[in-house]
């Protein structure tokens, strides 16, 4: 993830009023969850954060355009994955997500 961040830098601009999916059942621990964030929402080598301070601050220099989607497909094994951090991690990643004009759609 910092290779990441040295690499890109943190994000700019605007986030296009799009559909982003990812899979819960392929993210086995943090470093993954974020890595695949980035991916997904910024390319190879994107970067959005390394925890879910990281991730807000991410939002600091961005615009989402609305209309902008996450689709978090077999959300449940990811919720499950997150609570073994702590046990309001997953709730507290989709509000950032929320509260920055990301709508969450849950599968």
């Amino acid at each position: 993830m910092l290779a990441c961040l040295f690499t890109t830098g943190l994000p700019k601009g605007t986030i296009q009023n799009n559909e982003f999916i990812i899979h819960g059942n392929k993210i086995p621990d943090l470093v993954d969850l974020y890595c695949l964030l980035g991916q997904t929402f910024f390319g190879d080598k994107g970067y959005f954060g390394q925890d879910l301070d990281g991730l807000n601050d991410c939002f600091i220099d961005l615009k989402v355009s609305p209309g902008t989607i996450l689709i978090i497909k077999s959300h449940k094994m990811l919720a499950d994955m997150l609570c073994k951090t702590f046990d309001n991690y997953f709730p507290l990643l989709l509000d950032i997500f929320k509260e920055n004009g990301i709508e969450i759609r849950l599968e």
